[in-house]
């Protein structure tokens, strides 16, 4: 079993998450909170709140801060008309290069796989970065692609 199947499995049995829907086949990629699970969101929600929206006020102003900020909570839909997505910058900003499985036929984002498989080997990230480890062949991290 993948390793993230038993996290969804051990998360399932005691109470934490469950497939959205799962009784009529499931919608992928949507969850449902169980007892446990709805209450360490909470407590998570609750403990992000105190500390990036109550503890900061226009006295807490960093140093090189052009001008003192407070900050505002702010609860807002997830599904939003695309031009929001674009006019916010995370469409044209985030470039995560995706690995698709040809066995599991899962889709992954590739620095990911390869901080898991350094992990895993008990190795480190080369110092030139994700980029040779991507296109390079094993054995060859350091040089650039068709070098």
């Amino acid at each position: 079993m993948a390793p993230m199947d038993k996290i969804v499995s051990l998360a399932k049995r005691r109470g934490f998450i469950f497939p959205s829907s799962e009784i009529y086949g499931g919608l992928n990629g949507a969850w449902d909170y169980g007892p446990l699970g709805a209450e360490l969101k909470r407590n998570i929600k609750e403990a992000w709140w105190k500390d990036m929206i109550l503890s900061h006020d226009e006295t807490a102003t960093m140093s090189s801060a052009l001008s003192s900020f407070a900050m505002v909570g702010l609860d807002s839909a997830i599904l939003m008309n695309p031009k929001v997505w674009e006019a916010s910058g995370h469409v044209g900003g985030f470039h995560d290069p995706m690995v698709d499985c040809r066995e599991t036929k899962g889709r992954y984002r590739a620095d990911q796989l390869v901080i898991f498989q350094l992990i895993s080997e008990g190795s480190h990230l080369p110092d030139a970065g994700f980029k040779d480890l991507l296109f390079a062949s094993p054995g060859e991290a350091g040089k650039t692609p068709n070098a």
